[in-house]
């Protein structure tokens, strides 16, 4: 157990309309062996937010946890939803815990504690292990992918290698931890996004800094389908939150790069109206189009692969309620 001079690490589940598994991810949040914890639950103006029901959970479980619950009134989106719960915290570390995620064990954030600790890194990221019912699908970033990222060992790689999508499961909002001085510096999440809140901000942190890889340890159970809104509308928004990164920060240092045929690629995708202009953009550039549609076929290969991996990982078969 941690003593109360540790530093203080603010975990925050950001919540919308999902709550079938909130309980669990609370518990692994109760069952850490870090003691000084601020949790925070913000939900994102759901009609069906059971505040009342987790206020008694989480007296019942661990009476002295000290949490804070948000519940905004209107749903303004997940990065406004996520920047008024950072801003609002207390910890020097600041760890994403979504409605539906669970820590992959108990010891998990004292490990990332101590590696910032060891490291002095500013912004951590580590494995997930996705998960539909606690079945195993894989890991991401892949099992074998990730000595390919380790080998990007500048923030200019690194961001290269994320602005063409080349590695995007490189680095997830989900298993990427902060410190405080970092969100402040590079002034949170931006607002002009509504649901994507970690690919924005990664485009600018990897220009002035070099991510610290954490891919050893296993640090969530990520759940299948995820937290936000139906899927149709999720779509939509993340579509416009898509494009609207194309159309901006995905272009904005392309004549630093040495595959600048990548980020066009997209940046013209972004701007076809018709299946005729994307036959068009493929013809224009083949060996581009090749090589994403390749990348299906990588992914199929990387998820059996994981599989294998997977046997030989003690993975508890489910969270206990």
């Amino acid at each position: 157990m941690i003593d109360k001079m540790s530093p203080l690490v603010t975990i925050v589940t950001a919540s919308y309309k999902k709550f079938e598994h909130i309980y669990e991810t609370i518990k692994s949040v109760i069952d850490q062996d870090y003691s000084n914890i601020e949790y925070i639950i913000a939900d994102d103006g759901s009609p069906n937010f059971p505040e009342n029901k987790i206020v008694d959970y989480i007296k019942q479980n661990a009476p002295r946890l000290n949490y804070k619950i948000y519940h905004s009134n209107i749903n303004r989106g997940t990065v406004k939803n996520i920047n008024y719960a950072f801003k609002n915290s207390e910890g020097d570390y600041i760890f994403p815990l979504s409605c539906g995620d669970s820590f992959f064990s108990k010891d998990i954030v004292s490990r990332i504690v101590d590696r910032f600790s060891t490291t002095k890194a500013k912004l951590i990221v580590t494995t997930r292990l996705f998960h539909d019912n606690y079945k195993p699908i894989c890991l991401l970033p892949h099992y074998y992918d990730r000595k390919k990222i380790e080998n990007f060992d500048t923030n200019q790689k690194q961001y290269e290698a994320f602005i063409t999508r080349r590695f995007y499961a490189m680095a997830s909002g989900s298993v990427m931890y902060y410190t405080r001085e970092l969100l402040e510096e590079l002034n949170y999440f931006d607002e002009k996004y509504v649901l994507w809140e970690d690919g924005p901000f990664l485009a600018k942190y990897l220009q002035k800094y070099p991510l610290t890889f954490a891919y050893d340890i296993i640090s969530i159970w990520y759940e299948y389908g995820g937290m936000s809104t139906n899927k149709k509308q999720k779509n939509q928004l993340l579509l416009a939150d898509d494009i609207l990164f194309d159309r901006t920060e995905r272009l904005m240092h392309i004549d630093e790069l040495e595959s600048k045929n990548y980020v066009k690629f997209w940046y013209e995708l972004s701007l076809c109206t018709c299946k005729m202009d994307i036959l068009k953009l493929k013809i224009k550039y083949p060996f581009v189009s090749l090589f994403y549609k390749s990348l299906n076929i990588r992914n199929k290969i990387s998820i059996y692969l994981d599989k294998k991996i997977l046997k030989k990982i003690v993975v508890p078969t489910k969270i206990n309620n």
